[in-house]
């Protein structure tokens, strides 16, 4: 360490360094209370009694220095120094007045004055001790918010126990990004109370008049579970008023979770998606923090849609390890990059690694290095025309990507293995959904012969996915229309990224292994439907502003996606939205390996037509939708 960085570490306030402060002046403090109490007391007649003062200085000071210290004064925030602090340092300061009187008893110093001058030296001591300890609070919440305002101007929904860890967080930081003018809560009874200095200005109906009068540049909801139609209201107006950012607590959001990562951190921002099709989700928060706390979890295609999401989820559990296997090199830079930055109780737990699940070797590495656990398989090529075009890559990537995964999470006897499938699985009419309900095979033909639990969990379109319909929508009205729709009675089942892998987590943490876990959708939405939404939360009016135009169903495309074939069934599970699938029909590991290989002779030879006929050998369900393969 140079000169330069002793002097600066030197310099940084230290918790030693806060407690010799606040006793010296406490010292100070008692001695001069004493001092000041003599002259109030006894005025000309001081210097003539001035020989009992060193008496009263050696009784009371250390009581009172020993009380601070029993009622652990000391350990208090000044910046943050609050009611119950306030509280203690009142009884501490009783005690020590109770103590002093005995202490004067028990020498048989006790004068006619005594009693008197004790209770002045209490108040007296009281005020000053009490002032040096809200000062720093009192410059931070009046003083400090009279300066030029160059953070954004917000106003925060939600005026309880969330909503107070933000501002105080936001005190922490100087109020940078964002300085809270108020809040807004539909408890009347906290209209006109203050938290941390900050006004509550009234209910949500309020909010129009709020923004107006305030100037308001941001929305915060500091409410995890927020309703949805009271979400869209606010969207809507804050688009009225041209206000674009609007961040709201996740819902996986755990209140204990603060201290490892400041709560600004963790706001995100409400996106168009998550109006459309945010539903009410609820995990059992022990039981996922039980499965993944100090574990190696392994999260294949990290950087994309879904594993990013996982990675960003899991961080809140404190797992040993993380690692990131992602063959995209760019996103995993940026992405480990922003991990880092916002999870910073993480540090070194974050592993990126760059990698091709292709690679056996690769992965044979990653597996002899790290020794995961858990595995969370998000890696595929899912965009069903791209792979109805390309069906060899969709069999390295999809089939034997998968293979090579399961063979090594037995061989390193791993715990669980998370298969991420999908709707399109069910009655596949297309090399993407074909290659993922062979997947499902694979996974529960590994399930049956190790101690590894082998879980596949399947489920519809997440919104805002990259390259799926939403962004490619938000997009179009950007440039403004046409909005391109394949068909008029085409119907899909969407979540939102956040709340589909909030229900993974919880499937992967109940699931007994060999099982299909399936998450409810809702009802299935009518893209068309979808289409008009957007245009009119974007400010404008279908049809008139922009123009929806229908392009026709694309080679491999259904109009309706099931997320269960007509011969399954379901049975619930613990959790209200996670059902499993009955599959009737299940392979041996033998007989799907001969037809790994088979698939993999096949795709490196590029022939899709024998790629396909193999695929229906065992996917019996799969209709290709068109003839281009034979």
């Amino acid at each position: 360490m140079n000169f330069k960085n002793f002097l600066r570490n030197l310099s940084k306030p230290t918790k030693s360094k806060r407690i010799l402060f606040f006793l010296i002046l406490d010292t100070l403090f008692g001695v001069l209370s004493i001092v000041f109490s003599f002259l109030f007391i006894f005025g000309t007649n001081f210097f003539s009694l001035k020989h009992y003062l060193p008496a009263f200085i050696l009784c009371c000071v250390p009581v009172k220095i020993f009380s601070l210290l029993v009622f652990r004064i000391y350990k208090s925030t000044w910046r943050f120094f609050g009611l119950s602090d306030l509280f203690r340092l009142i009884q501490s300061l009783v005690i020590a007045f109770i103590l002093s009187i005995l202490v004067f008893t028990i020498t048989n110093r006790v004068y006619p004055f005594t009693l008197r001058l004790l209770i002045l030296d209490f108040f007296i001591f009281m005020f000053s001790s009490m002032s040096l300890r809200v000062s720093k609070r009192l410059f931070m919440e009046i003083l400090l918010r009279r300066r030029k305002i160059t953070s954004k101007r917000a106003i925060i929904i939600g005026a309880g126990n969330l909503g107070e860890m933000i501002v105080r967080n936001l005190m922490k930081n100087n109020f940078v990004p964002y300085y809270p003018a108020g809040f807004l809560d539909d408890d009347e009874t906290k209209v006109g109370m203050y938290v941390h200095g900050v006004r509550v200005l009234g209910n949500l109906g309020d909010l129009e008049k709020t923004i107006e009068k305030m100037q308001i540049d941001t929305i915060i909801i500091s409410i995890a579970r927020f309703h949805q139609d009271k979400l869209k209201e606010i969207y809507l107006t804050a688009r009225k008023h041209k206000i674009q950012d609007i961040k709201s607590v996740p819902h996986y959001f755990m209140e204990d979770s603060y201290e490892k990562v400041p709560i600004i951190e963790q706001l995100e921002d409400v996106s168009l998606e998550e109006i459309i099709g945010r539903q009410e989700i609820t995990i059992e928060q022990h039981l996922l923090e039980e499965q993944f706390r100090d574990k190696d979890i392994l999260v294949t295609g990290a950087s994309g849609s879904i594993g990013a999401e996982i990675v960003d989820q899991l961080c809140l559990f404190s797992p040993r390890r993380l690692i990131l296997l992602e063959i995209d090199e760019t996103e995993l830079f940026y992405q480990e990059k922003r991990l880092r930055s916002k999870y910073q109780n993480m540090g070194d737990k974050i592993i990126p690694i760059l990698g091709d699940i292709r690679d056996y070797q690769r992965l044979h590495f990653v597996f002899s290095q790290y020794r995961p656990q858990i595995i969370f398989h998000a890696a595929a090529y899912k965009h069903v025309p791209m792979v109805e075009k390309n069906a060899s890559e969709a069999v390295k990537v999809n089939i034997l990507g998968t293979y090579n995964l399961c063979k090594l999470s037995t061989m390193y006897n791993a715990e669980r293995f998370v298969l991420i499938s999908t709707d399109k699985a069910v009655n596949p009419t297309s090399v993407m959904g074909a290659t993922k309900r062979f997947c499902e095979y694979l996974a529960m033909s590994f399930n049956q012969e190790n101690s590894c639990k082998f879980i596949a969990v399947r489920f519809g379109n997440v919104l805002g996915s990259r390259g799926s319909v939403f962004p490619i929508f938000v997009e179009q009205i950007k440039k403004g229309g046409p909005v391109t729709v394949t068909h008029p009675e085409m119907k899909r089942y969407f979540m939102t990224i956040r709340e589909a892998v909030l229900l993974v987590l919880q499937a992967s943490a109940i699931g007994n292994g060999g099982e299909v876990l399936v998450l409810d959708m809702g009802q299935p939405v009518s893209i068309l439907s979808l289409a008009e939404q957007m245009i009119k939360f974007s400010g404008l009016e279908p049809y008139k502003d922009i123009k929806i135009e229908f392009t026709g169903l694309r080679p491999g495309e259904k109009l309706f996606e099931e997320l269960l074939t007509a011969e399954e069934g379901t049975r619930a599970t613990r959790h209200q939205k996670i059902f499993t699938a009955n599959i009737s029909k299940r392979y041996s590991r033998e007989f799907l390996e001969e037809k790994v290989e088979q698939l993999k002779n096949c795709a490196y030879m590029s022939d899709s037509e024998n790629i396909v006929k193999t695929l229906k050998e065992v996917v019996v369900t799969y209709q290709p939708s068109h003839n281009d393969f034979f």
